[in-house]
Formats: C-alpha cells, structure tokens, sequence
C-alpha cells in the first residue's frame, strides 16, 4: 500500500507498466503488471505486481519514510 500523498509517483509508475515498458519491449524483464488500485478515498493506493521473490528492502522507501537516512543526509 502506497500512502496518497505520493499520488504522482503511483501516476508514473503504472503509466511505466502499462506503456513504456511494452511499447520498449522490456515487459518480458519486470515483473508482470496487474493494475493500480486506489481505497474508496483514494488515501491509499495499490500497485499490484507477480511476485518475482525479491522483498522490498529499505532502500526502496521513500527518505521521509527512512528516518536514518534522512539523517545521514541532513534532510528535513
């Protein structure tokens, strides 16, 4: 789940699933797409992937969501 306040980036992202990456020929390289969702408030949103047996590490947060981070680089 995806907080709404990143709504542009879950924009790009899916609009990179659904055309870019076919229309380049990369969709055979990144795991299968299977649509965007959003909360009936749209508060939250949902980019829904295959499993392709990688977990989400640390380093894919967003830095206000990883506060060592930000405070490695002196950020907010």
């Amino acid at each position: 789940m995806i907080n709404g306040r990143y709504v542009a980036s879950v924009i790009r992202e899916s609009l990179f699933y659904e055309t870019v990456f076919p229309l380049l020929g990369l969709a055979e390289f990144v795991p299968r797409y299977y649509g965007t969702y959003a909360s009936c408030q749209g508060g939250w949103y949902a980019i829904v992937l295959e499993d392709a047996g990688v977990p989400v590490g640390t380093g894919d947060l967003f830095p206000q969501d990883d506060l060592e981070l930000m405070r490695e680089v002196g950020y907010g």
